[in-house]
């Protein structure tokens, strides 16, 4: 049995076309990537980021939703942290 592979990322091509009115179109597209982590390393990364009782919410939406705080400037300095 081998394990399936892993997506580092997602790469996304969006078109958008506007239309003048008359007979032309002009069309953009933009480009977006978005990368894969598993939500344990995403709530390691909001704690590194600053940001406090990060939670996990499941069973609200599709998909899970993380959640946190991340306190003021003013916020941490009356706590005596340095604001990042």
């Amino acid at each position: 049995m081998t394990a399936p592979s892993v997506v580092d990322f997602y790469d996304r091509l969006a078109p958008f076309f506007i239309e003048d009115g008359g007979d032309a179109c002009t069309a953009h597209v933009m480009r977006s990537q978005y990368y894969a982590v598993p939500v344990a390393r995403l709530v390691e990364l909001m704690g590194e980021a600053g940001f406090r009782q990060v939670r996990r919410i499941d069973q609200r939406f599709f998909q899970p939703l993380i959640a946190g705080f991340k306190p003021s400037p003013a916020f941490a300095a009356q706590e005596g942290q340095v604001p990042s």
